[in-house]
């Protein structure tokens, strides 16, 4: 469904990549909306069909945002006073969204919220210098594959 995140991916990421933050588990999603951890590039067409737009950070996506904000009012996520996020209980994902998730937390598990912010922003071939030029753009559209 279009828009909408399944909250269950976003408690898994948080669960199984400690000392994350908002930053992270943003682009976090955004790889594993956008990644093809096989042919190792993004594709256009997201498997979560998310909206991501580039903002202040890089990739950005309300719907995840406003997602988080929700667990984390429903006390189903925590987030400390460095930001960092934690869940009490990390959901099953079902098979085939579990094994494409994990491949993709391994792959990027050792870059902190802004190494990641770097690398997707090269990914779809913008840099810092020009990320400015691009605010507020859909991602879809950046993605050449």
């Amino acid at each position: 469904m279009k828009g909408k995140i399944n909250s269950d991916i976003l408690k898994y990421i948080i669960g199984n990549t400690p000392g994350s933050d908002r930053l992270k588990l943003m682009k976090l999603t955004f790889l594993i909306d956008h990644y093809d951890p096989i042919k190792r590039k993004l594709r256009k067409n997201g498997q979560l069909n998310l909206n991501f737009i580039i903002y202040s950070y890089g990739v950005f996506s309300f719907e995840v945002y406003n997602a988080l904000l929700y667990l984390i009012k429903n006390n189903e996520v925590s987030e400390n006073n460095q930001r960092v996020l934690s869940v009490k209980n990390v959901p099953k994902l079902d098979n085939q969204t579990r094994v494409i998730v994990d491949k993709i937390l391994k792959e990027f598990e050792g870059l902190d919220g802004w190494e990641l912010a770097s690398k997707t922003l090269s990914m779809i071939n913008i840099s810092e210098m020009n990320k400015k030029e691009y605010i507020g753009h859909p991602v879809k559209s950046l993605i050449t594959s």
